[in-house]
């Protein structure tokens, strides 16, 4: 049964969430993003198109400008039975390299304050500063549409 569009307005306020209105396509299945700032997006993806969802582009391919490395990890969300966070490795090293640079303690000793996590996982002993996605896998690893019910499971583990 379809949802009203009150009901779907009503969701996304509740869970904090932008809808970005790709079109469904074949082998494409529904993920949600956090971005910078605790912002979340729910959209479609087809599994070659991830890791420029991880680098923040949205287009079908990696502008030739950039040369950013990848290393695509997915780690199970706990508590869950298919949901999985992904992330990239290298942007989250650059992340961890930088808190600990003079740079950054200056910059907290000037008042910007810290950086913000946009996930944590205290069981994994994981924090993500940079951006992420969560997706939903069946036990072949083949991706899955989120469910509604999908999002109480996952949102204690981001930041708004």
């Amino acid at each position: 049964m379809k949802k009203s569009n009150l009901e779907e307005h009503n969701r996304f306020e509740h869970y904090n969430l932008k809808k970005v209105f790709f079109k469904r396509s074949e082998n494409s299945f529904q993920i949600m993003i956090q971005a910078l700032f605790g912002n979340r997006v729910l959209t479609y993806a087809k599994e070659e198109n991830l890791d420029n969802l991880i680098l923040g582009w949205f287009g079908k391919k990696q502008p030739e400008f950039t040369n950013e490395k990848i290393d695509r990890s997915v780690v199970k969300i706990p508590g869950t039975k298919n949901l999985y966070l992904i992330y990239n490795k290298y942007k989250e090293e650059e992340v961890l390299e930088y808190m600990k640079s003079e740079e950054y303690l200056e910059r907290i000793q000037g008042g910007f304050g810290e950086q913000k996590a946009l996930a944590y996982i205290p069981g994994l002993g994981i924090k993500l500063y940079n951006r992420c996605l969560v997706c939903k896998m069946d036990e072949n690893g083949h991706f899955l549409d989120l469910e509604e019910e999908d999002f109480e499971l996952f949102l204690e583990y981001l930041t708004e």
